[in-house]
């Protein structure tokens, strides 16, 4: 299937080598059948339908093969048979791959997804790229639209479809010029002092707060055996600094450590944002704005709150449960006050929007994180490993 071989006489240099028949580039408008007279290089548009594209018989094809590359512009494509006739190989958009015979046999060897001339991912074929099994690229698996997996690098331009929250960072903190990003590891030994940013109220001195370097960084408030009521809460001591005009997107990575199967009556945690709210002890409803996950009593449901001093939305199930003792994450996106987003490890709660539109211009909030026990001498622990805050600088 090639010429060419061989060495010039005179200087013994080696000749190029040569595709029989050149290379065939053709827009198709109708199914193909390929022979021997075709060249190896067979790369074709299908023209606006799926088509069929026939190789010669087994019997006189031996040692023979096709480079058959499928160009379409749109979602067509090239069904590769033998001609008894089975699917060798199907190639989609933008998929190209060898086919070679044995003498008895079709084979076929798929090659990479191609790309633009510049060498750029065609960012309109991505659909077509994601469908089935969809495709992986350094380690990233893009499927019907949903991304998984670790991205490490710069990103440009427009990212739509489902995130995994769980193993990408953020939504943003990309465009550092647009957006603004705060995060906080709670790395420190036993015994040290929070940042600035956070300040820590207890009920009572019986709890305890406190730094666990032993679990990779960090910070947990767990309750005493005390027979008392103990409340302890992480806040930024009422500096309200997140502006909920800024869409921002708050995120932890927290657990709760349940000296039972469930929280007892008279138990509650809020892990979110709020306005001002003085002691860990003051009832949670007294925040005059909030938007938090909620976890009461003897349930493990995972409720979603918000009040924006209009609506107050309360006890809404978010239909899925917390696991006792186990890193979870937690996502309030505010991009939409008339809808904000509740996610649980890149789930979104499954109840109704969650209206916050009546807020008044420039509204702003501050973490928190509280666990109260009005009674008893449960030890339960609320734990933080990180937290993050992005929001944009206009």
């Amino acid at each position: 299937m090639s010429t060419g071989t061989g060495q010039n006489d005179a200087f013994g240099i080696t000749k190029h080598l040569a595709l029989k028949n050149g290379c065939n580039v053709q827009t198709a408008t109708a199914d193909m059948t390929l022979d021997a007279s075709y060249g190896n290089y067979q790369r074709i548009d299908p023209g606006g339908s799926d088509r069929t594209v026939t190789l010669p018989a087994e019997a006189t094809s031996n040692g023979m093969w096709f480079l058959i590359e499928n160009t379409a512009d749109a979602a067509e494509n090239l069904t590769v048979q033998d001609d008894t006739p089975a699917t060798v190989l199907v190639l989609a958009r933008q998929e190209v791959a060898i086919y070679w015979c044995d003498g008895s046999s079709w084979y076929a060897s798929p090659l990479s997804v191609q790309s633009a001339p510049n060498g750029a991912l065609k960012a309109d074929t991505i659909s077509e790229y994601t469908a089935a099994a969809g495709v992986t690229i350094d380690g990233v698996l893009v499927k019907d639209g949903a991304v998984t997996g670790d991205l490490t690098g710069d990103v440009t331009g427009d990212v739509t479809g489902d995130v995994d929250a769980t193993t990408i960072s953020s939504d943003r903190g990309i465009d550092r010029e647009s957006w603004w990003e705060f995060y906080e590891e709670f790395i420190g030994d036993p015994g040290a002092t929070l940042p600035p940013q956070f300040a820590i109220d207890a009920q009572t001195a019986n709890s305890t707060e406190d730094y666990d370097s032993a679990d990779g960084g960090t910070y947990s408030m767990t309750h005493s055996n005390d027979n008392e009521a103990q409340a302890m809460q992480m806040t930024s001591g009422d500096s309200l600094w997140i502006n909920l005009d800024n869409d921002p997107i708050i995120e932890f990575m927290a657990k709760i450590n349940f000296a039972g199967a469930t929280f007892s009556a008279d138990q509650r945690a809020v892990i979110g944002v709020c306005s001002a709210h003085a002691t860990a002890e003051t009832a949670l409803d007294n925040a005059t704005t909030n938007a938090w996950f909620r976890i009461e009593g003897a349930d493990l449901s995972i409720f979603v709150e918000t009040d924006d001093g209009t609506t107050d939305t309360d006890d809404q199930d978010s239909t899925i449960d917390i696991v006792d003792n186990t890193w979870t994450h937690f996502k309030i996106d505010f991009s939409d006050l008339s809808d904000v987003k509740f996610y649980i490890d890149g789930v979104e709660q499954g109840g109704a929007a969650m209206d916050m539109s009546a807020l008044g211009a420039d509204t702003c909030v501050q973490p928190i994180v509280c666990i109260q026990r009005d009674a008893g001498t449960e030890q339960e622990a609320i734990s933080i490993d990180y937290l993050r805050v992005t929001g944009s600088r206009s």
